[in-house]
Order: structure tokens, then sequence, then C-alpha cells
């Protein structure tokens, strides 16, 4: 296989503790991403409240942390999505909904005229040689 051909090409885990970039480069290189994400705020589990007292307001800690996950969420994607800049032959792999998400970014980034060919799957963690494995399969493709 030619570098040029496969240079293009890689296969990315994502969840949202980090990001496993696997690519070619004359041999597979590995890189990780590592998120800055903070974990979901869990719930009471029940919460007594006085029907004259108003609801409302700034809104609660819990939406508060969910907007500051949200936001770290976004900038962890944009730095991977940055990683890929150069990729045309990409597959995206994780346990969420945060592929999905990336995709996405990629395609707006992208424009309508350089679209990526991105693959999106769920599955649980996969280890590198399982990742190599795959992206293996993807240079075969990509050289065909």
């Amino acid at each position: 296989m030619d570098e040029p051909m496969g240079s293009g090409t890689a296969v990315v885990w994502i969840d949202s503790r980090h990001a496993r970039i696997l690519r070619w480069r004359g041999r597979i290189v590995a890189e990780e991403i590592a998120s800055e994400v903070p974990a979901h705020v869990l719930g009471t589990l029940h919460v007594r409240h006085d029907p004259s007292i108003r609801h409302g307001g700034s809104g609660s800690g819990q939406d508060q942390a969910e907007d500051r996950r949200n936001e770290h969420l976004r900038a962890f994607l944009a730095r991977v999505a940055d990683r890929l800049a150069d990729v045309e032959l990409l597959e995206i792999i994780g346990t969420g909904g945060l592929g999905g998400r990336l995709a996405a970014l990629l395609r707006r980034r992208r424009g309508a005229t350089a679209q990526p060919i991105l693959v999106v799957e769920r599955s649980n963690p996969l280890t590198d040689r399982q990742l190599a494995a795959r992206l293996r399969q993807r240079l075969r493709v990509a050289a065909a």
C-alpha cells in the first residue's frame, strides 16, 4: 500500500473520557486525546417542594452543571475534529451518541463539496488491536 492513499484513512474510538485515533503513516500510528468533560450530575432520589414557592429562576445547579458539561463536550469534539482535518475515509466507533455528533461536526466543517466517507457505529470499547484491524480493513477498501 502506498502512503498517500492510506494517509487520509483513520479509525476513531470516542467516548466522553477520551478519543483514540489510529491512522496510517507508513505504519499504524495511535493517538489519544483526553477529554476534560465532567461526569453527569446525578439527581437526588426524591425532593419535596413547598407548593407555595414559585419554581423557576436562574435554573437549578444540575441544569448549570449539564450546560457546563455540554460546553466541554463541544470543545472536546472540536479538538478531535481538528486532528481529523486531513482524513477522507473515516470510521467512527463509540459507546454513545458522540460518534454521531463528531460525524455531524465534520460534515458541517467540510461542507457538501468535500464530504468525507463516514461510517459511524456504536460498540462496546475496542482494544487498539481491534481498532488496528478495522483500519487495515479500511485501507484495503481505499486501495481497491
